[in-house]
């Protein structure tokens, strides 16, 4: 469930969500809103949550209470309530609403975690989880506590993560009739957006000599799911081909794979990025890219993505031009992608760093006056 937050964590938000707890009146959310974690740091400890949920839960883990006195081994989901503060208070505190949706998934698990800590958890432990901030247990403190948390995690399905949500219900459908095909659900919804091959990625298109590339053109990934390829989620996806095009040639094929009617993709395309654009955390510096996830196992079918780069990032990036070797985890050349449509691969449609240095390209034509522009732009062509 953490994998897709990945691609977000890159950004910032300068807009602080609102607090909020169902049925206390005005006056009492107010207040609520000096125990919600500013987003920014909420965003660095997501970071840490997704390490820890790439590991078993932690067993071992010694806890104090604020007297200084052992609680002894924590329980797991109360041991990642103490190593995640911000995240589990900002779960619990913030507006519905107001959650941004890279950051939804880890939410609902941190909420479920405290559903869990909640019934299983030794009371001494769990005072800490329940206690007001001046350490005083307040009379049905857990129920209340209870009753929010499962409100929360109730909206959050039923709004902001609808796609989610629907992929986890059919996942649950199955897994009495089709164990498989449930664990490969499951599977795809923590791979899809997990970013791991997001590096591969800025390399097949380009970004590092044109970060605008991202607008421009679209990387297609061709993928078959493995159960038996390892322990982790990452090992048992593959990218067996995958091929980088402008987005003009390939709107008829986007339409095909994703089912839209004719034309449709290029509104979708256009409509996600300005939504990227006013979304929470790109302020304006992060650049987008889009992929494009296609797979013939209808349970995983195609999926249609944005994520989002800084252009710092791309300039301290050494462009590898053996992409292809990096996009999976384990060891295995992706080959070439080739579409219905006949359309052309643009990987290589404009100039590398490496060659323009070479052949002594300026990268910009600094002259003023149009006749030496000109003159500059006839050499240009003359070179390549």
């Amino acid at each position: 469930m953490s994998d897709s937050l990945e691609v977000a964590l890159r950004t910032t938000t300068l807009n602080q969500p609102r607090a909020r707890l169902h049925g206390l009146p005005p006056d009492e959310i107010e207040r609520l809103q000096a125990r919600l974690p500013n987003l920014a740091e909420v965003r660095k400890e997501a970071k840490l949550a997704l390490d820890l949920l790439k590991q078993p839960p932690p067993t071992d883990v010694q806890g104090m209470d604020p007297t200084g006195e052992s609680l002894g081994i924590l329980h797991p989901a109360i041991a990642y309530h103490f190593m995640l503060p911000k995240l589990y208070a900002f779960a619990y505190f913030c507006h519905e609403e107001d959650v941004p949706e890279d950051l939804l998934l880890l939410c609902l698990w941190s909420l479920q975690q405290k559903i869990i800590a909640i019934q299983e958890g030794p009371d001494r432990q769990l005072r800490k989880i329940i206690a007001t901030p001046q350490g005083k247990v307040l009379p049905g403190a857990k129920t209340f506590m209870e009753g929010q948390t499962r409100s929360k995690i109730v909206t959050y399905l039923l709004t902001g993560c609808a796609e989610r949500a629907a992929e986890l219900k059919r996942a649950a459908a199955l897994k009495d009739t089709a164990p498989e095909d449930s664990k490969c659900i499951e599977d795809w919804g923590r791979y899809k957006n997990s970013g791991f091959d997001d590096v591969a990625t800025y390399h097949a298109l380009g970004l590092k000599y044109d970060i605008n590339r991202g607008k421009t053109h679209i990387i297609i990934k061709r993928m078959i799911y493995m159960p038996d390829g390892g322990k982790d989620v990452l090992d048992r996806f593959r990218i067996v081909e995958a091929g980088v095009f402008r987005i003009p040639d390939v709107v008829k094929e986007i339409d095909l794979l994703m089912n839209y009617k004719p034309g449709e993709s290029r509104e979708v395309l256009d409509e996600l990025i300005d939504e990227f654009n006013h979304g929470p955390g790109t302020n304006g510096r992060a650049f987008p890219f889009f992929t494009l996830f296609i797979s013939d196992d209808k349970r995983i079918g195609n999926y249609l993505c944005i994520g989002g780069v800084m252009p710092k990032k791309m300039r301290d990036l050494k462009y590898d031009p053996n992409w292809r070797s990096i996009m999976n985890r384990k060891k295995f050349t992706v080959g070439p992608l080739r579409l219905r449509t006949g359309a052309p691969d643009a990987e290589h449609d404009y100039t590398p760093v490496s060659q323009r240095r070479r052949k002594q390209i300026p990268d910009r034509i600094w002259s003023k006056t149009p006749r030496i522009k000109a003159r500059a732009r006839r050499e240009l062509r003359t070179r390549r």
